[in-house]
């Protein structure tokens, strides 16, 4: 098992290039455009994530937290969620 030092360096930036294609791709489907809001942020993110335009979550889990106020604005957005 990985210690979390390990763990952190193995994280690798968001790849822009599956980014830009996942966002062309989701705009192409049939829906009127960013109707959907922050899941399509977080498809985008996720595509840049897994370095690939296709997405495939084989693994599926929710986390739920919550905090008074939001969070800083320089967290990822797969972390940041304003709850009241």
């Amino acid at each position: 098992m990985l210690t979390l030092k390990e763990t952190i360096e193995k994280i690798r930036p968001l790849d822009n290039l599956s980014m830009e294609a996942a966002r062309t791709r989701w705009d192409h489907i049939a829906h009127p455009l960013h109707s959907l809001g922050l899941m399509e942020d977080l498809v985008v993110q996720i595509a840049g994530i897994g370095r690939s335009q296709e997405i495939h979550i084989e693994k599926k889990a929710l986390v739920s937290m919550c905090a008074r106020g939001a969070a800083p604005p320089q967290l990822p957005l797969l972390t940041r969620h304003h709850c009241t």
